[in-house]
């Protein structure tokens, strides 16, 4: 397959395995304990006058990203925005959209990188700026100083000098004052009530121990209080104690281990420079590793920066969702050992870095399938990812199995309604979700109610096969009732099966007949549920209409053949009309013009 032609598939096609639908759900709760994942976040997607000037007019991430040509057969590019769009970070919904996603799947915070250079200019700061004037954007975050300077390296200039932080005599004071608004918010992440400091690079500081001293004696003048800092684990750099450092921070894919994989992968052209890295290699080896100190975590779900190095970056290949799950949840594992609790975070590179292809925003190939992954690894983070199986070695054998996989879908809830004299108590709802079950039987108690006419049960908020073995009323003496709906807006029922390709099942039972006189009342709910992909739903709606033509073709049938009486067939007919899957199959209408 030749480069246009490869390209072409990718771009139109989702990919056919791991792509995953939006799963709407309440944001994590985080138990006491627990692991809490922290997502670096690169502010550089809105345009300002530097990058204008050195790039051209209304530069930002995305020109790179945008630009990015698969180099080999299997290479994940361009990577292309989903549901967020190429969006500007100085647009009001934009972070508020992040965080809601954020939150929704698992990950605690959010951690800036955070741009100081000589005196005391700063670049990217506008969205950090935007995002402490606004209090209701409740993500706790911290920040990562890198200390690097500003180059021309997305053009391969590496020498040429845009910005330069050069540390004069007072730059840990100017670094502390440029720090402070944010130090003393109260979202930011503390460690032991110390705020969190990550530095990128003390390897290039002129004296790490020396700022390590000053720089906390000006928090300290400043107020802000002892502050935990933390190094991060990138080009060379070990354990940062001898330096006064409180910690450590990995930062993938620096200090990884993997094989060059370059020379086994079909390249596109023979002028191919970039080098190619396994990511399965990657994960095998960062589960396997023992530590020598201490440090605070990290994984990445994917790398690739070859939109930033045409031809010529690192790759680390062979991604999946299921990869980065089980690091994910790997590391979570180990945490609960290595640390104390006020000390469990892990990081995650990163939240959305595009340009490198590493991002846990959604895309057009894997839709969601990276955050779902993200929120299952936390979720489980208290049971081992089970490897067993997996050829690390072998990029087309990419299987996996998690523990503890959900048996319902994440967020799939049960809500009863109950009605008295016919009219709904909205309320007093009652909700059941199911991820909390252990089995799928429910149980709702009704208690001092008088005048119990129906109840309303509401099954999920997305489309479902729901499979209810049985609605059963139990009364204070032990007496059980047996329930059928009066109504149901499925899809398509086929004994106790009913679908629903909408939003919002509702399946509601008649009560007054029972003759209920006491005040108290168990319903009890059995029933398991098959999630519906929305990118399925078309063809579970064609399904639908064909099972309507045999049910239509039957009805013409037994009524040429007079094998059934035209009161019988009439209310064959308006059960159909009546249907929800009827209102979808609108052209089946026509079949039965001959006996309106």
């Amino acid at each position: 397959m030749n480069q246009y032609d490869y390209q072409k598939e990718l771009l139109q096609n989702r990919h056919p395995k791991y792509y995953q639908e939006l799963i709407e759900r309440k944001p994590y709760g985080f138990k006491a304990g627990e692991v809490k994942p922290i997502a670096y976040y690169l502010p550089q997607f809105h345009a300002f006058p530097e990058n204008d000037e050195w790039w051209g007019k209304g530069f930002t991430e995305w020109t790179n990203v945008t630009k990015a040509m698969p180099q080999f057969e299997g290479h994940y590019q361009p990577h292309l925005a989903g549901e967020l769009g190429y969006y500007d970070l100085m647009t009001d919904g934009v972070m508020e959209r992040q965080i809601e996603l954020a939150k929704m799947y698992g990950v605690y915070g959010f951690c800036f990188h955070f741009y100081m250079f000589d005196n005391r200019k700063r670049l990217l700061d506008r969205p950090l700026n935007k995002f402490l004037a606004n209090p209701n954007l409740d993500m706790p975050f911290c920040l990562c100083y890198a200390n690097e300077n500003w180059t021309r390296r997305w053009d391969g200039m590496e020498s040429d000098v845009l910005m330069a932080q050069t540390y004069s005599d007072t730059f840990e004071a100017d670094l502390a004052n440029e720090m402070l608004t944010c130090l003393q918010d109260k979202r930011y992440i503390t460690i032991d009530g110390k705020p969190l400091v990550n530095i990128y690079r003390i390897n290039i500081l002129p004296n790490p121990a020396e700022f390590a001293s000053k720089f906390r004696e000006e928090c300290r003048k400043l107020g802000i209080g002892e502050i935990y800092l933390s190094s991060a684990l990138s080009f060379g750099v070990g354990h940062a104690s001898e330096f006064g450092f409180d910690d450590n921070v990995e930062f993938p894919p620096q200090a990884v281990k993997s094989n060059n994989i370059t020379n086994d992968i079909n390249a596109f052209s023979d002028k191919l420079a970039c080098n190619v890295f396994s990511y399965p290699q990657v994960v095998q080896l960062e589960l396997e590793k023992s530590i020598l100190f201490p440090r605070l975590r990290c994984v990445m779900p994917s790398w690739d920066n070859e939109a930033r190095k045409p031809s010529s970056g690192h790759v680390f290949h062979g991604s999946t969702p299921e990869l980065y799950q089980a690091w994910l949840q790997g590391i979570c594992h180990k945490t609960i050992t290595e640390r104390t609790e006020s000390q469990r975070f892990v990081f995650i590179n990163a939240w959305n870095e595009w340009a490198e292809g590493a991002h846990l925003e959604p895309d057009r190939r894997y839709g969601y399938a990276y955050l779902e992954a993200t929120y299952q690894a936390v979720k489980n983070q208290h049971i081992a990812p089970n490897i067993d199986g997996l050829d690390f070695n072998n990029l087309n054998s990419q299987q996996i199995s998690i523990d503890a996989v959900a048996k319902y879908p994440e967020n799939s809830h049960m809500q009863l309604f109950y009605y008295q004299h016919d009219e709904i108590n909205v309320p007093n709802v009652r909700t059941e979700y199911f991820a909390d079950a252990t089995q799928n039987k429910f149980s709702f108690t009704l208690d001092n109610i008088s005048d119990l006419t129906h109840i309303r049960i509401d099954l999920t908020n997305f489309p479902v096969v729901a499979n209810l073995e049985y609605v059963k009323l139990i009364l204070a003496d032990g007496v059980e009732h047996l329930l059928s709906p009066c109504h149901s807006n499925a899809n398509l029922i086929e004994g106790n099966s009913y679908t629903y390709l909408h939003d919002d099942p509702i399946n509601v039972y008649y009560l007054a007949n029972l003759d209920i006189a006491v005040q108290k009342v168990v319903i009890e709910i059995a029933v398991d549920l098959q999630p519906i992909k929305r990118s399925e739903s078309l063809a579970v709606a064609n399904q639908i209409m064909a099972k309507q033509n045999e049910q239509l073709a039957d009805i013409r049938n037994k009524l040429h053949t007079g094998q059934s009486e035209l009161n019988n067939t009439q209310v064959e007919l308006h059960s159909v009309y009546q249907s929800k899957s009827w209102q979808i199959t609108k052209p089946l209408r026509k079949l039965l013009s001959f006996v309106k």
